[in-house]
């Protein structure tokens, strides 16, 4: 009788376990661009010029950013940027204000505090990187000769 206890108890052990993943796989709450969230204003900037990048996160997948340069009160640049997954991949698809279509960099090299996009067919910028400091950020665009280093810091 023992044996027979033993053996039930045994197999509804076995039948309880799920041996096989089927459970609901959900998306990670964080991704490695979170920390670009927020309102930033560049440090480097030319006297009388003052250029912002205000990024928001919509989803695990997809963030929003708008980059502008006042000179005075006056917009002298702007440009939105959509940063998203599609399938496996990152991109970043950046939208000038006489651009129809937005020109579109491939995620080339990620890690915890920093990322590049490229797009070797692009006049400029061929490549973007971005590189987190805490409550600072540096970003390089560059391509052939040239380069350009944008250096901002967080707005409370």
């Amino acid at each position: 009788m023992k044996k027979i206890i033993l053996l039930l108890s045994l197999i509804t052990l076995i039948s309880c376990k799920n041996s096989d993943d089927t459970s609901i796989k959900t998306e990670p709450q964080t991704t490695k661009f979170d920390w670009l969230e927020g309102k930033w204003v560049r440090t480097n900037d030319k006297d009388g010029e003052k250029t912002f990048e205000n990024w928001t996160k919509k989803s695990n997948s997809e963030f929003l950013g708008i980059s502008y340069k006042l000179q005075k009160a006056d917009t002298i640049w702007k440009e939105n940027v959509k940063l998203s997954k599609t399938k496996n991949s990152w991109i970043f698809a950046v939208t000038g204000e006489e651009d129809k279509t937005p020109i579109v960099f491939n995620l080339s090299k990620i890690d915890d505090r920093s990322f590049t996009f490229e797009n070797k067919k692009n006049s400029f910028p061929k490549l973007i990187y971005y590189k987190n400091k805490g409550n600072k950020f540096e970003a390089i665009v560059s391509g052939d000769d040239m380069k350009i280093l944008f250096e901002f810091e967080k707005q409370n």
